[in-house]
């Protein structure tokens, strides 16, 4: 192990490429945190409850306004405000409104607003249109938000999205729920990092003689890992926080 990090650790190239993965992870996770363009996150979670399938079977009917209704789903859709400035009416582009939008072959039975965050989050339900919902916001605190549960037809899930224009490039955007794989990363990182320090102090101890400079490139990589993905969980923790407000919705 000693010879492995001495050829390791006495390799400029290496050196430099460890010393600027750390230069480098700290501004990136930082540029990512502090992005002002106004955003809205949305996150769908979309169960089956019959399909074509079972629609065929012998005493299975469904029916909707006298309709016979072959496929159905309940789709809960988490829409909040995922930076820290309130978002208006007047941000909203009145020709390209906040709108759930589903494929053209499916048909929304019903919508409702079921939870907020918040009693000041002023979203409500405009318009139900074949495929489409339309939504009206007055206004939206920094990292609040609300659910709607979508009743509609169709076999897929991910098939739910959300439209619409905020002003001054703002964003609608799917929320990918990526705090679990990173912390997981983070953990692991931490795990090497404590390992490879045991290992370092094993051997200054074992061989007094050790360069102490190759003992603190061994571990620089791991710390540096574990830099980056500490500032990404942290940035998973504010983007998500309005989700993670939420989730106590979820049953």
């Amino acid at each position: 192990m000693e010879h492995f990090l001495g050829v390791l650790t006495s390799n400029t190239i290496i050196q430099v490429i460890v010393i600027l993965i750390t230069i480098i992870g700290f501004p990136l996770a930082i540029i990512g945190i502090r992005k002002k363009k106004k955003k809205l996150a949305y996150f769908v979670r979309t169960n089956i409850l019959l399909d074509n399938y079972a629609s065929t079977i012998t005493g299975i009917n469904i029916t909707h306004n006298g309709r016979n209704i072959k496929s159905l789903c309940v789709s809960r859709v988490y829409l909040w405000n995922q930076r820290n400035s309130i978002i208006q009416v007047s941000d909203i582009y009145a020709e390209k409104p906040v709108t759930i939008v589903l494929p053209e072959s499916c048909e929304v039975l019903d919508a409702m607003l079921v939870a907020k965050t918040d009693e000041m989050v002023k979203l409500r339900i405009a318009e139900i249109a074949g495929n489409k919902v339309e939504i009206a916001v007055e206004s939206i605190e920094g990292k609040e938000g609300a659910i709607f549960q979508i009743l509609h037809t169709g076999e897929r899930k991910n098939i739910v999205e959300i439209d619409g224009r905020i002003k001054d490039k703002g964003i609608i955007a799917r929320f990918q729920n990526e705090g679990v794989p990173v912390r997981m990363w983070m953990y692991i990182s931490i795990m090497v990092l404590l390992l490879l320090i045991c290992i370092c102090v094993v051997i200054l101890y074992l061989d007094k003689e050790w360069p102490l400079n190759i003992a603190i490139y061994s571990v620089l990589p791991a710390f540096s890992l574990f830099v980056y993905l500490f500032f990404l969980y942290v940035r998973y923790k504010i983007h998500g926080a309005g989700y993670i407000k939420l989730q106590k919705f979820i049953e």
